[in-house]
């Protein structure tokens, strides 16, 4: 587990950023059509979709490099780190939603659809 912080302030950054809570429930139905229900998890974990409107190569503000090397010290979605949730202000711990290993899909990721997704951590 490391201790960075991803970064959220970068310039490119819009401010459409996407949370969707994610539940852990179990529905169990028996032959008269009564449901169970079982709830596995307190709290909600959540993904989040950073969409960026601009990200730059060019030196001195490199901020795809910036991602892409934060990519790489995680290995992925491997590693968690920690992200500032703007919704309610929470320091959550969250690692990449997808886990290419693959730094050119991760880079298509980024270029061309301009998102990136995180999901948080228990």
């Amino acid at each position: 587990m490391s201790d960075a912080i991803f970064p959220i302030n970068l310039p490119g950054l819009s401010i459409k950023l996407r949370r969707t809570p994610i539940f852990k429930t179990r529905v169990q139905e028996s032959a008269s059509g009564r449901e169970f229900r079982a709830r596995y998890q307190r709290e909600p974990r959540y993904k989040y979709r950073l969409r960026y409107e601009f990200l730059r190569s060019d030196p001195p503000l490199q901020e795809l490099q910036q991602l892409v090397q934060f990519f790489e010290d995680h290995y992925g979605r491997w590693d968690s780190f920690y992200f500032d949730d703007p919704y309610d202000g929470v320091r959550r711990r969250v690692r990449f939603f997808r886990d290419h290993l693959d730094v050119e899909r991760f880079l298509i990721q980024l270029w061309e659809l301009k998102s990136l997704e995180l999901i948080s951590v228990k």
